[in-house]
C-alpha cells in the first residue's frame, strides 16, 4: 500500500453497486474530503450558532483547536477542547494531526491546573450527543460535590452560572497560562 492510500479512511460499503462503482461488500478507501459526514448539519461545534453559545465560551483558537470554558462552572475550569475540523474519532486524525491535538488537550489542561490548582483532572471523550471530536476536562477536587463520581452526574443536577465578568477573569487567566505553553504554531 503507498504511502497516500495508507492514511485514507476506511468506509464500510454494503453488498451491491456503491458509489465509487463496482459490486460487492467489504470496504473501500475513500479520502476524507469526500468521506460521508451524516451528522454535520447538526454539530454545534460547526455550526457555531446558539446552541454551542448557550453553553460554553471561546476561550481561544490554537492551530489544531478552539478551547472552549462551559458557562456550567460546576467544576471550576471545566473546558472543552474540541477540533477545528469536523471529524468524529480521533483515528480519522493523521498521526501529526493527532500529536498536535493531543498536546494541545495536555497544555489546556496544565493550563486549567496551574490556573485551578485541582487534585485531579478527568478528561473524556463521548461523542453520541454531539458527534465532533472534543475532548472534556473536568476539574476535580477532593471533598467536593462531584469526587469520585463521573463528572457529568454532578453538574446536570446543580448547574453552577457565573458573571460575565468572572467568565471573562476565568478566560483570561487559562489564555495567559496557554501563551506560556511551547505549542505548535
Amino acid at each position: 500500500m503507498n504511502a497516500i492510500m495508507k492514511n485514507l479512511p476506511l468506509w464500510p460499503v454494503r453488498a451491491g453497486r456503491h458509489a465509487l462503482g463496482g459490486l460487492g461488500f467489504g470496504h473501500v478507501l475513500v479520502p476524507a474530503a469526500i468521506a460521508p459526514a451524516p451528522d454535520l448539519p447538526d454539530c454545534f461545534y460547526c455550526a457555531k450558532d446558539e446552541r454551542l453559545s448557550s453553553r460554553m465560551i471561546e476561550v481561544c483558537e490554537l492551530k489544531r483547536s478552539i478551547v472552549y470554558l462551559l458557562r456550567n462552572q460546576f467544576f471550576p475550569g471545566r473546558c472543552i477542547v474540541a477540533y477545528k475540523e469536523h471529524k468524529r474519532e480521533l483515528y480519522e486524525l493523521t498521526p501529526a494531526e493527532l500529536s498536535e491535538y493531543m498536546a494541545e488537550v495536555a497544555a489546556t489542561a496544565q493550563a486549567i491546573g496551574a490556573v485551578f490548582h485541582p487534585d485531579k483532572i478527568n478528561y473524556a471523550i463521548f461523542g453520541d450527543e454531539v458527534s465532533h471530536l472534543h475532548v472534556h476536562l473536568a476539574p476535580k477536587y477532593r471533598g467536593a460535590p462531584g469526587w469520585g463520581k463521573p463528572f457529568a452526574e454532578e453538574e446536570d443536577r446543580s448547574p453552577r452560572l457565573l458573571a460575565s465578568d468572572e467568565y471573562l477573569r476565568r478566560i483570561e487567566a487559562i489564555r495567559r497560562e496557554l501563551s506560556r505553553a511551547a505549542l505548535p504554531k
